[in-house]
């Protein structure tokens, strides 16, 4: 019987050479300047911010795919996620993310997914004269494929496009993302009690692409290198428990990494923590408590 999978040994061998050659290959032109678009690093959804975005090496989160695009392998039949969030100084954030597993020539097991995520701020006045205001946003739009590689491993690649604007000035670019998602297969573990636990792991980059030039001087992307393991454990219908740890290396910033965990009962009511040692942070500690609302039969 013909598999609809293709070889693990090859594909897992093409796609860390691709990646590791597009990290050689970025030009060094720009290394006086530091990286912009910091818009690119922020990870949508609630629940992500919860664990401090520890997302590299999680299964079954869709939003997980914008930190390694190998989640995308290892989505549902469909997902769909929308997101809003209130920030300070009047910024506000809005997301929406659809995936679904599409059967394609080469495998019945393909997934895509498409993505928008939008950043703005109200008029402002940011000089001495009065009256006169500006606005700024930044939009990302995303699609993504994911290809189970076997039922253990996934590879998975975003293509995005960034704008970025503040007043009449506007920089845009194209990039990619990619990146390998593996995990084990479901253990017993605790019987009785937490009943099975699943180990995965992820590596990745992201934002490979052309750097943004407003007027003259072109500013890189934030391009970054991630690694990321996790553990699963619980029953269906009882206690859940996940526990996320994260490794990032941003360009211009020294790598730092982030911890995640989770538990939930029921798959209905959870409370969420985690730390994220990014010096760059105004706080390194996060917080969440979730309520899902699901179809019970």
């Amino acid at each position: 019987m013909k598999s609809n999978y293709l070889s693990p040994q090859r594909a897992i061998r093409s796609a860390l050479l691709a990646i590791f050659i597009s990290l050689a290959a970025s030009p060094p032109t720009f290394a006086q300047i530091r990286q912009g678009a910091s818009f690119l690093q922020f990870t949508p959804g609630a629940r992500e911010q919860g664990i401090a975005g520890s997302l590299s090496g999680v299964i079954d989160n869709v939003h997980a795919i914008y930190a390694n695009p190998g989640a995308a392998g290892f989505l549902r039949e469909w997902q769909w996620s929308a997101s809003y969030a209130q920030w300070i100084a009047d910024v506000y954030t809005a997301s929406l993310l659809y995936g679904k597993r599409i059967r394609m020539p080469w495998s019945a097991h393909s997934r895509f997914a498409l993505g928008v995520a939008y950043q703005g701020v109200g008029e402002f006045n940011s000089t001495a004269v009065p009256g006169v205001t500006v606005s700024a946003n930044d939009l990302v739009a995303a699609l993504s494929f994911g290809q189970p590689l076997s039922r253990r491993v996934a590879f998975g690649m975003n293509g995005k496009y960034f704008r970025s604007k503040l007043a009449q000035y506007d920089a845009s670019s194209w990039m990619v993302d990619a990146g390998l998602l593996m995990r084990t297969a479901r253990f017993r573990f605790l019987n009785n009690f937490l009943d099975y636990g699943i180990f995965s792991a992820g590596i990745a980059v992201t934002e490979l692409g052309q750097p943004l030039t407003f007027i003259a001087t072109a500013t890189p992307l934030p391009r970054t290198v991630r690694g990321g393991v996790a553990f699963n454990t619980g029953s269906h219908n009882g206690l859940q428990l996940h526990f996320t740890v994260d490794y990032k290396k941003p360009r211009d910033q020294q790598g730092f990494v982030s911890f995640g965990s989770e538990i939930a009962w029921n798959q209905i009511l959870a409370v969420r923590g985690g730390y994220d040692f990014n010096e760059c942070l105004l706080s390194h500690l996060s917080f969440g408590l979730t309520l899902r609302l699901d179809d019970r039969n």
